[in-house]
């Protein structure tokens, strides 16, 4: 842990399970996968709980930045917080655009 990719490794990780934790719509049986893009190597899927929560996670499994990438159908339009970021965006009804880095993940809540 004293080296600093270790440790950023370690920090993320307890990020990523208080996120887990506080939120129901991630351990819930409920999931949709809203987008699949093979050729991009793109996967976003929906989950949600009986109690109102929602989570969207969009992943990109390749090495190239997508500058402006949509998910023509976002679960809803509105205020979402991107959590791994931790910033505000703002859907439309027209789906989604938004900067994907390779080999990422982007959970809104």
């Amino acid at each position: 842990m004293k080296n600093q990719p270790n440790h950023e490794l370690w920090e993320y990780y307890k990020h990523m399970i208080r996120l887990r934790q506080h939120l129901p719509a991630l351990y819930t049986d409920n999931i949709e996968f809203i987008h699949e893009n093979p050729e991009a190597k793109v996967l976003a899927y929906y989950r949600w709980s009986d109690e109102g929560t929602r989570a969207v996670v969009v992943a990109n499994f390749s090495d190239n930045y997508l500058s402006a990438y949509c998910i023509p159908k976002f679960p809803a339009g509105g205020t979402w917080h991107e959590w791994m970021y931790n910033k505000i965006v703002e859907v439309g009804e027209e789906g989604f655009k938004f900067d994907l880095p390779e080999w990422s993940a982007q959970v809104f809540v």
